[in-house]
């Protein structure tokens, strides 16, 4: 079966994130059964039909599940798909690779839960004083601490899957934020809009400056949503570390369509001056070539990225409320699709705030930091303004084009989630922290501040995540 044409990333973590939400459903599933269940299977036959039967139904529950998120999502683009690939495209979603692998992830990790599980409950059962050899108290005995984070630690390694590992790890970390805040009575205000702005920080950072501690779908994504020209990424992170930049990356901005003559020429003469010693501040006009000015730029790009955005979350909202939500728009369908479309508004004009911020604050520190550099230089200038830069120390103006000042942006870019339903804050941050955790992971792997987990890595996040999941009673997901 061949694979159909993929599109956007932004696809494949909402369905990783969709199958980690049927995962985190099977806590209660996995508490729930008959009066015999309640007690335990008493015989290793009985412990391996008990898990059998568990890990069958939730198998089928996970290939449905998956198969029907993958169809919404597919049947919302299908018109974008080339009609030869239509067909293909269906039957991938209903029948393909990441079905099957949902289902025997979760079906794996529900029967190794359950037959762990039942053997140290039958281990743990000792015989009643009053009562014979072969009787057994009417209370079944309780698992260890210990038990409660091993036996859903080694369920979830066996069936880990890495966007599932990550997943699963920030619903823990969620989790445990949750209980610990309740039981010692603390709150961190807008605490989810600051964990985000970290995140996005620390994206941004990798995305610009470390790009081998990102994966690759998630670097296309950010080209793609930031709207800019890959190759003024690329003279932008050439300039800050070496302070020069590869001429074919200019000269392809350049050959542009929708170039400018003053952006040219602008350009023209930079390229000019590539064996002289750079700037580390990147030309604004390598970052929007179709505009001159700095000031009118962003209205614009702000709408080009909103009706960029609309359609993505249009497809997100829309797959939400028909798969999760059905009865709702069943009985009030006129107020749930007016919620929907201004949900949908709100998150894509939220999301398209985001890159405006940043490319406006990029094009001010450059243009501040041109000019601080052009008065602290001139000898003859005794102007207020060239007393004011002088006096600053250099570090304070090298900071402006230092590698940490594309953090601090990319913190800035996370406000606007402010903007957003508080339910859905925590949606987006669940979906931004496990992958900011991993370029850190990463970043500290190269410096040698910790071990190379190799392909054992995604096995060890899903252990943890799924060990924090299991093992917390008051666990509320999203």
């Amino acid at each position: 079966m061949s694979r159909p044409p993929c599109s956007r990333p932004l696809r494949t973590s909402s369905l990783a994130n969709a199958s980690v939400t049927l995962a985190l459903q099977l806590r209660k599933f996995l508490s729930e059964g008959d009066s015999e269940d309640d007690v335990g299977p008493k015989d290793l036959l009985a412990c391996l039909r008990h898990a059998a039967s568990g890990g069958l139904r939730a198998s089928v529950l996970g290939f449905l599940g998956r198969s029907g998120i993958s169809l919404g999502f597919v049947l919302l683009g299908l018109r974008k798909v080339p009609e030869k690939y239509r067909l293909s495209a269906v039957r991938y979603a209903l029948f393909g690779e990441s079905s099957v692998r949902t289902a025997a992830m979760l079906g794996s990790f529900v029967a190794i839960y359950r037959l762990v599980m039942n053997l140290a409950q039958s281990s743990s059962v000792k015989p009643s004083s009053k009562a014979g050899i072969n009787e057994i108290d009417e209370e079944p005995p309780d698992i260890n601490g210990y038990e409660q984070w091993i036996i859903p630690a080694a369920a979830g390694g066996l069936a880990a899957a890495i966007g599932i590992a990550q997943e699963a790890l920030a619903r823990g970390l969620q989790g445990w934020y949750n209980v610990t805040s309740t039981k010692y009575g603390f709150n961190i205000p807008y605490g989810d809009i600051l964990a985000y702005s970290l995140c996005m920080g620390q994206l941004m950072y990798v995305f610009l400056m470390r790009p081998e501690a990102i994966p690759n779908g998630l670097r296309k994504w950010f080209f793609e949503s930031c709207g800019v020209p890959a190759e003024g990424v690329y003279i932008n992170h050439d300039l800050v570390w070496n302070r020069t930049y590869d001429p074919q990356h200019m000269e392809t901005i350049m050959r542009g369509k929708d170039i400018t003559p003053e952006n040219l020429t602008e350009l023209a003469e930079h390229l000019a001056s590539h064996d002289l010693p750079q700037s580390p501040a990147v030309p604004c006009a390598v970052m929007h070539p179709a505009m001159t000015s700095c000031l009118a730029y962003p209205p614009m790009f702000l709408w080009d990225r909103f009706k960029w955005m609309l359609p993505v979350y249009a497809a997100v909202h829309s797959a939400t409320l028909l798969l999760v939500r059905p009865t709702l728009l069943v009985r009030h369908p006129v107020r749930t699709i007016l919620s929907t479309t201004f949900a949908i508004g709100r998150t894509s004009i939220m999301q398209a705030l985001n890159p405006t911020i940043y490319q406006a604050l990029l094009c001010s520190k450059s243009n501040l930091y041109n000019a601080l550099t052009v008065l602290r230089s001139s000898s003859g200038n005794s102007s207020l303004a060239a007393r004011l830069a002088k006096a600053l120390p250099s570090s304070v103006v090298d900071a402006l084009v230092s590698d940490k000042s594309f953090f601090v942006m990319g913190m800035v870019m996370g406000t606007p989630m402010i903007m957003e339903e508080k339910r859905r804050r925590a949606m987006f941050l669940l979906y931004v922290l496990p992958r900011a955790l991993e370029s850190v992971w990463v970043l500290l792997r190269s410096a040698g501040r910790v071990p190379n987990t190799g392909r054992f890595g995604p096995t060890l996040a899903a252990s943890v995540g799924m060990a924090m999941v299991m093992a917390l009673d008051e666990f509320i997901a999203l």
